[in-house]
This record gives C-alpha cells, sequence and structure tokens, in this order.
C-alpha cells in the first residue's frame, strides 16, 4: 500500500513467487488477481473490488480517518489460490464535511438567531465556524458574518420584515469544508396595513376580472398574498375564499348572470392577516335572450294591421328588453 491520502490509496502486489519465474521468462500464462478490502476489521467481511491481470489497483472514495485491510489472491488456469497476508492502511485526516444549513432558533423584528450542527470532523476536530450573509442585499454576495467555535449566533441591528440569506462552513486543522446550502431567514414585522377594495376591470356574463393593489406604507420588497373572497348569496354574509396567491389581479370564472357579486380583499405576511377591505359590489352581464314567439295579426284596417308577440321564455337575465320587427313588402293578387 503506498500513495495513501485522505479519500485514496495506491495497492500493488507481485504474482506468487513459482509463476513470477514463469513471467519474467517471457512464458505466455493465464493469471489473474482479486483484490479484496474490508473497512470493518482484519476479520470483518471483506468485498471484492477489483478483478484482472493489472498488478496494481488505485483506490477511491475512501473516508477519511479511516482503517482499512486489503487481501489479494491468484488465479491461474482457473485454479484460485490462498489469499495473500492481510495489508492494513489508515487513510490521512481531511477537511470536515459539508455542514447542514443554519437553523432558526428566534426571531424579532431586528434580529435573528442562528444555530447549526456539528458535520463529521474526518478525524481532525472542528475548531471553528464560519458564518456569512448577504446584508439582505439579495445580491448573492456573501461577508463574513460571524467566525468562532461556537454553534450559535445571534444577527442584530436587522431591519423588519426583511429577508436575509446565511450559509455556514466548519474548520479543522487541515482546512475549510464547502459552504451549507443558502437558507433565507425574516425578520418579524408587523400586519399588513387595511387594503383597498378590489376594483373591477371586466364583467362578463360568467365571469368578472378584479384588480388591487399593495396595501399603502407595505414595504416592497415584503412579501404578501392576497385572499379574495365572494360572497354569492345576497341574503348571506359568509364570505368565501375564491383566491389566494401573490398576483394582484384575478378572474373570476363560473358565475352566474345577470347576478350581484361582493368581494373583498384581504393582505396576510408572515405575521398574519390584514382586516378585510370594503366590499366591491359588481354584476355579471346578461346573456343573449331566446327567440320571442311568432308574430301574430290581430287587427287589420285598409291600410295598415296590428301585430303582437310574446316575450322570449328565456330573457338572458335581464328584464329590459328591446324588439326588433321586420316586415318584407308581399305581392299584391
Amino acid at each position: 500500500v503506498s500513495n495513501v491520502q485522505a479519500r485514496a490509496a495506491r495497492l500493488c502486489w507481485a504474482p506468487p513467487a513459482g509463476l513470477g519465474n514463469r513471467l519474467s521468462n517471457g512464458m505466455t500464462v493465464s493469471c489473474s488477481f482479486e483484490v479484496s478490502l474490508s473497512d470493518k476489521g482484519r476479520d470483518g467481511k471483506f468485498r471484492l473490488i477489483y478483478s484482472g491481470e493489472e498488478m496494481e489497483y488505485h483506490l477511491k472514495d475512501l473516508r477519511p480517518a479511516s482503517d482499512y485491510h486489503v487481501r489479494v489472491s491468484a488465479m491461474y488456469n482457473l485454479v484460485r489460490g490462498s489469499c495473500s497476508e492481510t495489508g492494513s492502511f489508515t487513510t490521512h485526516c481531511s477537511i470536515p464535511d459539508v455542514p447542514l444549513s443554519p437553523k432558526l432558533s428566534h426571531r424579532t423584528k431586528s434580529t435573528l438567531t442562528l444555530q447549526w450542527k456539528p458535520p463529521g470532523d474526518n478525524g481532525a476536530k472542528i475548531t471553528n465556524y464560519l458564518l456569512e450573509w448577504d446584508e439582505g442585499k439579495k445580491n448573492s454576495v456573501f461577508r463574513e458574518c460571524y467566525f468562532g467555535s461556537q454553534r450559535h449566533y445571534k444577527v442584530s441591528r436587522l431591519f423588519p420584515a426583511c429577508g436575509y440569506t446565511f450559509r455556514v462552513a466548519a474548520r479543522n486543522d487541515i482546512g475549510t469544508s464547502g459552504f451549507s446550502t443558502e437558507v433565507v431567514f425574516y425578520t418579524m414585522g408587523t400586519l399588513p396595513a387595511l387594503p383597498l377594495a378590489p376594483r373591477l376591470v371586466r364583467a362578463g356574463v360568467s365571469w368578472v376580472t378584479l384588480e388591487w393593489g399593495r396595501p399603502e406604507g407595505s414595504p416592497s420588497e415584503e412579501q404578501l398574498k392576497y385572499t379574495l373572497e365572494i360572497q354569492e348569496d345576497n341574503s348571506g354574509t359568509d364570505f368565501h375564499p375564491k383566491y389566494t396567491g401573490e398576483n394582484l389581479t384575478c378572474t373570476v370564472q363560473g358565475l352566474k348572470r345577470s347576478t350581484q357579486y361582493k368581494f373583498r380583499l384581504i393582505a396576510s405576511n408572515m405575521e398574519g392577516k390584514s382586516s378585510p377591505s370594503e366590499v366591491l359590489v359588481c354584476t355579471t352581464n346578461p346573456d343573449k335572450p331566446g327567440p320571442p314567439s311568432t308574430p301574430c295579426v290581430t287587427a287589420e284596417t285598409p291600410y295598415g294591421f296590428t301585430i303582437t308577440w310574446d316575450p322570449p321564455q328565456d330573457t338572458g337575465g335581464s328584464e329590459a328588453l328591446t324588439y326588433l320587427l321586420e316586415i318584407s313588402e308581399g305581392c299584391s293578387e
């Protein structure tokens, strides 16, 4: 065993004594080797890692600061020989594993308290942790926030209702690990202000399109969600949600024609929900009416006649109907 590193090592071996003489004399022999490795001790279970005619093998993906045992056997003309004596080696120590992302343990409007767990030290004691943050600028530029041996840190003098991105790395005498996955935490804020009532953009027979704006005074970087509620029964007082999301507009489908509906808006953030806005009352459009009855002549004079008809059975949802009467001149006999 040679060139032992933290995660790799080089193995080489010689053929059995008698077989080695034949190889050196240029004789053609059919000889192969099997290499087995154990990380459970000399008497532990060995697993086959190589089978072939080469007399050298490079081990990879080993664990740092770990004991390994290796042995080799030869096969000549389909006859397997006994295993060699077991060789032992210990991989070198390495930098720590990449730690998990920090966790949020407490927050206020101006502080965030973070904590993190130690990763695997790979044989060398972890001495320090490096905590970095983006200072809330969302520009992927990180600066040192804390460096020390503690596994927790309180970040202060922050802005309310703002998000800050953090990552952490571990250091030992060998070096510094990679950084953890980035994670975003928000300071506490206040409940959203009362939003204005939604506005009607356009109405159809079975739909209405509404829009609204952010509550006055809410920071532009604060994430808000909106819940649009509808009251479908004029005789009742219950509103129920029709849309929840971050958009500032919504088209409500599946409504009845020529029907009055009431809408109101609620804004929410990480702290909770605002009070409902004032109510918007709007009405869907009527549909086109069905055909009226066939005209009937009810009275005649030498120079005219009176025609009557019944209204359509389906008025389209509107009682304000107008009629168009058409006439074609006939031929006199």
